[in-house]
């Protein structure tokens, strides 16, 4: 008797491409201010790891959709050149992310590359901030 079992995934994977987005016409978001620590706390909602690592000509961003904990505001997050969290390849862990106002960053050119869903599209009533994107689960 001779048994086959065929396995299938059900998950579809995201086809992602490479794409430019011009900060022209987003608005900076503000850090909240309220608390002595600096920094803001946020809902991690959806994370879009850079496919790419950064060199000296090309610099690629990870993309975070957040919301903000202190008023559920929704801020784009672009994390230049930094090594994606392990956490962040795993969409079945929650996470949350904190931004440390030290570590916000500017893009000088007003223009970032990401990979990001073919169908993904900006919206420009949300505001964005480019910053370091520290990360733990909430287990």
């Amino acid at each position: 008797m001779v048994v086959i079992i065929f396995s299938t995934s059900c998950r579809k994977e995201k086809q992602m491409i490479k794409t430019t987005i011009t900060l022209k016409g987003l608005q900076k978001a503000s850090l909240d201010t309220f608390n002595n620590y600096n920094s803001t706390v946020l809902d991690i909602i959806e994370k879009y790891p850079s496919q790419k690592v950064s060199n000296t000509k090309e610099k690629y961003a990870n993309v975070y959709i957040c919301c903000k904990s202190s008023n559920n505001d929704t801020v784009y997050v672009f994390e230049e050149c930094h090594k994606v969290n392990l956490l962040m390849h795993d969409d079945t862990i929650n996470c949350m992310g904190m931004i440390d106002k030290y570590t916000i960053t500017d893009f000088k050119s007003g223009k970032v590359m990401v990979f990001v869903p073919v169908n993904f599209k900006i919206n420009y009533k949300i505001k964005y901030l480019s910053a370091k994107l520290e990360i733990w689960s909430e287990y």
